[in-house]
Order: C-alpha cells, then sequence, then structure tokens
C-alpha cells in the first residue's frame, strides 16, 4: 500500500548549493546548541544579552535567557526554509534569498552568541 507524502519533494534540494547552505545553517544551530549545553554552568547568573537597552543594568538578562539565541535560530531556520519550499515554483529569488539570510541569520547569532560567552572565559 503507498502512502502518499505531505509534503511533496522540493524542488529545492537538485541544488547542491542548497543542500551546503541548509547543512551550514544546521551545523551554526547545532553548535549554539552545544555551547549552550557545555559552558552555560560556567557563566554568571546575570549576562549582557540585550544590546539595544541602555547601558547597565537593562542590558542584563539571566543566564537561562540564553537559550533563547538557539531558539530564536530554529524559529526562523524552519520558517523560512519552508516558506523557501513553497514559494520555489513561483519565486525562485525570493527563495534563493530565505535560504541565504537563514544562514547569514544563523551565523550571526552565533557569532553574537560567542561573543558574549567571552566576556566571561
Amino acid at each position: 500500500m503507498k502512502f502518499k507524502k505531505f509534503l511533496p519533494t522540493s524542488q529545492l534540494t537538485r541544488y547542491p548549493v542548497v543542500k551546503r547552505l541548509v547543512t551550514l545553517g544546521f551545523l551554526f544551530l547545532l553548535f549554539q546548541t552545544m555551547l549552550n549545553l557545555l559552558l552555560l554552568s560556567r557563566l554568571p547568573s546575570l549576562l549582557p544579552l540585550f544590546y539595544s537597552q541602555s547601558w547597565g543594568i537593562a542590558q542584563l538578562a539571566k543566564k537561562t535567557t540564553l537559550w533563547l539565541l538557539p531558539f530564536l535560530t530554529t524559529i526562523v531556520f524552519i520558517f523560512n526554509l519552508v516558506l523557501a519550499h513553497f514559494l520555489f515554483g513561483t519565486e525562485k529569488n525570493l527563495s534563493w534569498a530565505l535560504i541565504i539570510t537563514t544562514v547569514v541569520f544563523a551565523f550571526l547569532i552565533l557569532f553574537t552568541q560567542i561573543r558574549i560567552i567571552l566576556l566571561f572565559l
């Protein structure tokens, strides 16, 4: 008995560059998670996370809020890839922009997370 797939096979998977970009974005996300798992216990209880706030106590957050970074990356990663999958048939350029933006976003969040952690190690 054959079962129909919920999502059809994406045309995006035909491009090796897309596979590499998605893999790279996933590795950035995995590295963010591993950093939190390995180094969160070594960090102080308050970290400067909210840089858009005025300097001082307003920038500080509990160290558990550092988990927001990989969580936000995961949400953006999934949303952009699903959107790129459905738009690829009609809007190829937008799909490519979404994929590239996803990888750049994951890298920038990883870079920010590393900079925050390096303040205290």
